[in-house]
């Protein structure tokens, strides 16, 4: 369970437990009514909880934007710019070679 989950239980809690004490009064329970005021205010903190904890959470994600034409790699080949070949090899001889 997350978070979210476990704030809306204890508030389902809480307010069970604030009718139960409403519902008996005090003369069948050692619990009264101060006791289901103070359920019923522990109820309300957790949905005030619950809530802001809903309007906290990072908005979805934007759609997947779909490739446009300069997003692809060029079709063309250019020697020069393909650094992935060993043909760079001979060119940093050189340079070394001139130093």
């Amino acid at each position: 369970m997350n978070l979210h989950a476990i704030r809306l239980l204890l508030t389902g809690v809480w307010f069970g437990l604030a009718g139960y004490c409403f519902w008996v009064g005090p003369q069948n329970g050692p619990f009264g009514p101060s006791a289901g005021w103070l359920a019923m205010a522990l109820g309300l903190y957790n949905l005030f909880r619950w809530q802001a904890s809903r309007t906290m959470t990072l908005p979805p994600p934007p759609p997947h934007r779909r490739r446009r034409d300069h997003d692809r790699p060029p079709t063309e080949y250019h020697p020069e710019f393909d650094f992935t070949k060993d043909g760079n090899a001979e060119c940093h001889s050189n340079r070394t070679a001139n130093n």
